[in-house]
């Protein structure tokens, strides 16, 4: 029995700027037009109003930083996009919007070897943006995790500083010693 199936860098080749424009994303109070399988591909968020009211046809998105959603609208092209780190907060508004946890994984991240007070200050800063920094995130966790009975006391109070979420995930890591 043979299987088969689409790739999907076949979807690279879709001219989706020749579709009609028959969406439209408000953000902060900025017209984008686009067309709705875009929309779709975007924010599940937005695939499943569709799925339950075919006739959506906007979603407005509010947010605290300012940013150029056009870039976002750029990625189903599915090449990378350089953002900076100025850009960080509203894109992070936006995928949290969009309910999208899967487009953004290819943040480059030095690997230099983590010691306990680097890998608990990389998490103060990280967690703030954990779409972006997932794998680092989930990294430098399991570091603190296996290294926490050795922290010191200045160390213990610095994980205070965390969010409550980063200190749930380092004392219920399966790594915990």
């Amino acid at each position: 029995q043979n299987i088969i199936k689409l790739k999907k860098s076949s979807l690279q080749a879709v001219p989706f700027d020749l579709y009609d424009k028959d969406f439209t994303f408000v953000v902060n109070g900025t017209e984008y037009p686009t067309n709705r399988l875009i929309a779709d591909i975007l924010s599940p968020t937005i695939s499943q109003l569709h799925s339950t009211d075919p006739t959506i046809d906007r979603y407005t998105i509010n947010t605290q930083a300012k940013g150029d959603f056009s870039k976002l609208l750029s990625l189903v092209n599915f090449k990378s996009c350089t953002i900076s780190p100025e850009e960080f907060n509203f894109i992070s508004e936006i995928f949290e919007h969009l309910n999208n946890h899967s487009i953004i994984n290819h943040i480059e991240e030095d690997q230099e070897e983590l010691t306990v007070d680097k890998a608990i200050t990389k998490i103060k800063i990280h967690e703030n943006y954990p779409l972006f920094y997932h794998s680092s995130l989930e990294r430098e966790i399991d570091f603190v995790s296996s290294h926490f009975y050795e922290l010191s006391e200045e160390q213990r109070s610095k994980l205070k500083d965390l969010k409550q979420n980063s200190i749930l995930d380092i004392v219920s890591n399966p790594k915990l010693s």
